[in-house]
């Protein structure tokens, strides 16, 4: 009974070690949920200082592709090097803080899928200048803060083929 106990935990554990949660791709980091989706983390360590980014919308690590479906809370915060980021189709929600304080941000792209973005998410990112979403309507905003302090910057919301500026 002890052999058959001893093996089976030594399975448990050999299956635990090999479970990823967090990875690399590329210059970006993703971390893995509970329900299989991946969330944007950030810039890798490795990433040096882009001044443009894409976050897909679906990532392959070690021939597994996961959906990205959400850039985490605190993501890019105080990254002062970025300045284009395009977001791509998947990706629902936009956390907290992500881009707070990104001051040389000057144009972001949101595809239609994202439907939430949380407080503060680009609070601060004083250079923006366009902020584009491809969507029927706007994405819900939990927070009266979540576009705080943007001076110049013109909020572009396409419905269909027409344009619309807020």
């Amino acid at each position: 009974m002890k052999k058959i106990l001893l093996a089976f935990m030594l399975a448990v554990m050999a299956i635990t070690a090999q479970a990823v949660t967090e990875f690399t791709v590329g210059s970006l980091k993703y971390y893995i949920e509970t329900n299989g989706d991946a969330y944007c983390n950030g810039l890798a360590a490795s990433a040096g200082n882009p001044t443009t980014i894409t976050i897909p919308g679906r990532v392959t690590y070690n021939g597994t592709t996961y959906y990205v479906t959400n850039i985490a809370t605190n993501a890019f915060k105080n990254n002062t090097t970025l300045k284009q980021v395009r977001v791509g189709w998947g990706v629902k929600q936009i956390g907290s803080a992500s881009f707070m304080g990104c001051t040389a941000l000057e144009y972001v792209w949101l595809p239609s899928s994202v439907s939430v973005m949380y407080n503060q998410a680009f609070q601060g990112c004083t250079s923006m200048l366009q902020f584009q979403i491809a969507a029927p309507t706007p994405p819900i905003l939990y927070g009266d803060k979540t576009f705080y302090n943007m001076k110049k910057c013109d909020v572009v919301v396409a419905m269909h083929s027409n344009i619309t500026a807020y």
